[in-house]
């Protein structure tokens, strides 16, 4: 299986009924790095390794998918989405822990970079988090051909994840005809 096949698998796991009625809400994060960046992914991982410790001295345990990406210009950068309780107060208050924390872990090279170097928002809809997924945390990556990077994403927390695991007995017969409609869409989306 591919890495992006797992995340998706482990985001689909997730019971959205459950996390609802424990009053949790999805918050995604973008963090990127100003005019000056680390070239190297181990670094990178343990700014976003600071950022967590940060963020749970500051919130309490919390759980979140991660995910490492490089941006066209060659700087590394980190896409979030996290599930987060009742004792995380407002967006507004999250956003500004989390761009000033940031600023200070990537060096405070540039005022500009305090204003936007992170992207913090509210998922209203369950929808919305699948295809941010989607979109920014499943892509595939285009990283420079001999670079080590080790994983590009993973799973803080992973315990604290709603997750329900179903299995269904089927026929032969429609084992056959998942597989088939499962492979027509694997195609279409280019899995």
């Amino acid at each position: 299986r591919t890495s992006r096949t797992n995340l998706l698998r482990r985001l689909a796991s997730i019971n959205r009924s459950a996390f609802r009625a424990f009053k949790g809400r999805i918050i995604f994060v973008t963090l990127t790095y100003p005019h000056e960046w680390p070239e190297e992914p181990e670094l990178c991982k343990r700014h976003l390794k600071s950022l967590r410790k940060r963020l749970q001295r500051e919130y309490g345990t919390f759980t979140a998918f991660w995910r490492m990406g490089i941006q066209k210009r060659g700087a590394f950068h980190f896409h979030l989405l996290l599930f987060v309780g009742p004792s995380v107060g407002s967006v507004n208050e999250l956003r500004r822990f989390i761009s000033s924390s940031w600023y200070e872990i990537a060096g405070k090279v540039s005022e500009g970079h305090l204003r936007a170097g992170t992207r913090v928002e509210a998922v209203k809809k369950w929808k919305q988090a699948t295809s941010y997924v989607e979109r920014y945390m499943a892509k595939p990556e285009e990283f420079p051909e001999g670079l080590e990077t080790g994983r590009i994403w993973g799973i803080w927390n992973e315990e604290l994840l709603p997750v329900r695991w179903e299995r269904v007995e089927v026929s032969l017969r429609d084992a056959f005809k998942i597989r088939r409609i499962y492979s027509k869409l694997a195609k279409r989306k280019g899995v």
